[in-house]
């Protein structure tokens, strides 16, 4: 089950970031705290943290952006998600915090592309 379900839009996450957020600090007020990495959709879900309130819970925002290896621009995709993550922190008056790139891949490949190596 992830967080991001149609019906919750990352709420019920939301809240368990701040909780989390809030006994980092009381424990060690210099802890860097960060979301949990959001992966596809990431604007989507850049979105909704912000809308549910995150972003006074999060340190820098992490992000899991993963692009298709057969795209024909991956870069420029890349490039449009990030200024688009820009934009909604922009947005909610959090345009100085960083963005982290925690983890970079890409989806499973479909079956036809992959090759039995084994």
């Amino acid at each position: 089950v992830y967080w991001s379900g149609p019906k919750d839009r990352l709420k019920h996450y939301s809240k368990l970031l701040e909780l989390s957020y809030q006994a980092a600090k009381s424990a060690n007020p210099n802890a860097f705290v960060l979301n949990g990495g959001l992966a596809q959709p990431v604007i989507e879900d850049t979105k909704n943290l912000y809308e549910n309130g995150a972003k006074n819970f999060m340190d820098a925002l992490s992000i899991h952006p993963f692009m298709d290896p057969l795209s024909p621009h991956p870069q420029k995709e890349f490039d449009e998600m990030i200024v688009a993550v820009k934009n909604i922190m922009s947005t909610y008056g959090d345009s100085e915090k960083k963005i982290w790139i925690t983890e970079m891949g890409c989806p499973g490949a479909e079956p036809w592309f992959r090759q039995d190596i084994g």
